[in-house]
């Protein structure tokens, strides 16, 4: 599903301060892998979700998703590999505070190429919204929920348009042991359907969980 080979993120290239946040980096995730990129603050996690996720490019290397060149990619095709490949959830949520639970749910529909009927739409975000035993907080606006729930409704949107593959940075980071293990637990349901899970994070009850650990140092794969 994922395969980078020797692929380097240069800021200031060329100049003095010149710095390599990712140096040759390679790694391949499988199809319905569950998989955390573990290491320190500033090896190069965040760094190397964004480059997964189409978020931020890269000046050296390959990387294939599902077969295809993503550094032959145009803008507008990066955006619908977002919009409709890769479920996207954040340690801060991401979330808008003053929408409704389910108004911020279908928000990948607005930018979606496919055209999906509202009912449609809300019949999807019903059934993840009962996965995750929060479908009586339909109406809710979000300000009033606590970082959990919060986290589950961005699962929940990053999950609408039924992606390939749920990258989640740092996705317990803001949360307490208990809701963290509820957080994983859902995103290993999300896995057991087929979905691929990368799971960027720095805390290793939440990466032993996960079916394989990859190391990141200093920019570098290491194991």
């Amino acid at each position: 599903m994922v395969q980078i080979e020797k692929v380097s993120k240069i800021y200031n290239r060329g100049k003095e301060n010149e710095f390599y946040a990712l140096n040759q980096a390679s790694l391949t995730i499988h199809d319905g892998e569950m998989a955390a990129i573990i290491g320190k603050s500033g090896a190069g996690k965040s760094t190397l979700m964004h480059i997964i996720g189409c978020i931020d490019d890269y000046e050296e290397g390959t990387y294939l998703l599902d077969g295809h060149d993503v550094g032959k990619f145009s803008d507008s095709e990066k955006a619908v590999v977002r919009n409709q490949w890769i479920g996207i959830v954040l340690q801060d949520f991401a979330l808008l505070e003053r929408y409704s639970v389910l108004e911020n749910i279908l928000l990948p529909f607005r930018f979606s190429p496919e055209k999906i009927k509202r009912r449609e739409q809300e019949k999807k975000a019903a059934e993840l919204l009962k996965e995750m035993s929060m479908e009586h907080l339909s109406g809710q606006r979000v300000n009033r929920l606590s970082g959990g729930q919060k986290q589950r409704v961005a699962i929940a949107r990053a999950m609408i348009t039924e992606p390939r593959i749920l990258l989640a940075d740092e996705p317990t980071g803001a949360l307490d042991e208990k809701t963290s293990g509820e957080i994983v637990d859902i995103m290993k349901a999300m896995n057991r359907k087929g979905v691929t899970v990368i799971v960027v994070t720095h805390d290793s009850a939440v990466a032993d969980q996960c079916g394989r650990k990859i190391e990141i140092k200093d920019g570098r794969i290491i194991s």
